[in-house]
């Protein structure tokens, strides 16, 4: 008794991934409506993912290798194996399916794996602060930890970065009271909240380093002075 037609596809469901590192690998295989292996006629099958960047894409060996659009199950055979490679971390849906979008469907079910690629080490990070702000009146920003591809490290909620000011007379809070000075800020899922106050009417350039070297900076933060208070009134003597 042969297995009837090709009905559906199936996908292993492969380990989440790291943006940039070893490539998922996967099987298809293709059954009947009754659940059986088909191992008989060639079929083409073409595989799509829902990322949309970070030089995603299926390569036909697990290092190396070509980049493919599709697999071929071969005559004998009910399967076919691939490997997928991203830059961008999150969360996509891998398809494998017997037609393109072009042609439509043509009667057998895709097979989808959702799969997490989760961002690489820190590379760098990036120190957001609106500009300009005002003299003595407390403000607050963000540091985010970045990968060497750009995604934002939201597994790292550990990590203690150490702010510097060495252009200005900046003071980093605690929080929004501006009350308790501190240098420090751990990351929660690769974003930090930051509370500065500067009471001098200038430029300064907020930098923010971890303890392995890497940093980042804010460019410059123009503060402007503060509303009037008081008056010099300067005159040589004697007269």
């Amino acid at each position: 008794v042969n297995p009837a037609a090709t009905s559906k596809y199936t996908l292993n469901a492969p380990s989440d991934i790291t943006a940039g590192g070893a490539r998922a690998a996967y099987t298809v295989t293709r059954y009947d409506e009754y659940d059986n292996l088909v191992t008989s006629g060639a079929e083409t099958v073409y595989l799509f993912t829902s990322s949309d960047g970070g030089n995603a894409g299926f390569y036909d060996a697990e290092t190396g290798g070509n980049t493919i659009t599709s697999v071929s199950i071969s005559d004998g055979s009910s399967s076919a194996s691939f490997w997928y490679y991203d830059e961008k971390a999150g969360d996509w849906t891998i398809t494998a399916s017997d037609a393109t979008p072009a042609d439509g469907e043509t009667g057998v079910d895709d097979a989808t794996d959702d799969l997490t690629v989760n961002p690489a080490a820190i590379a760098s990070y990036t120190v957001t602060v609106s500009s300009p702000q005002t003299a003595g009146a407390g403000f607050t920003g963000t540091v985010t930890a970045k990968d060497e591809y750009g995604n934002t490290v939201t597994t790292d909620s550990t990590t203690e970065i150490t702010m510097t000011n060495d252009t200005g007379h900046a003071v980093f809070y605690t929080d929004s009271n501006y009350d308790t000075p501190t240098l420090t800020y751990t990351l929660s899922s690769g974003v930090a909240t930051i509370y500065v106050k500067d009471t001098v009417a200038e430029t300064v350039t907020i930098t923010a380093t971890d303890g392995n070297g890497k940093t980042g900076d804010s460019g410059g933060i123009v503060i402007n002075p503060a509303a009037i208070a008081s008056y010099t009134v300067t005159v040589s003597s004697p007269q």
